[in-house]
């Protein structure tokens, strides 16, 4: 079953204005690509101990923000990449 801390981190994170970036690096879409795609590789490492529709579910939600953070990065010609 999927941690309950988990979809309250969730759900707090939907009704605030801040995002805190946990990857230090100069160019702030890096940083946000670097946090997206490490929340889809823990979310992934959940899904593959569980097995559940739950955790499946967070992990594509949590895939599909890495691949927007991509794209972003893509778009924005980041000079810098980690």
């Amino acid at each position: 079953m999927i941690d309950r801390y988990l979809i309250q981190l969730i759900e707090g994170l939907e009704s605030s204005d801040v995002y805190a970036l946990s990857h230090e690096h100069p160019d702030p879409l890096t940083a946000s690509w670097l946090d997206a795609e490490s929340d889809a590789v823990a979310a992934y490492d959940q899904w593959s101990l569980d097995g559940g529709a739950d955790s499946y579910a967070v992990y594509l939600a949590y895939a599909d923000q890495a691949d927007a953070a991509q794209d972003a990065l893509a778009a924005g010609g980041a000079r810098y990449l980690a």
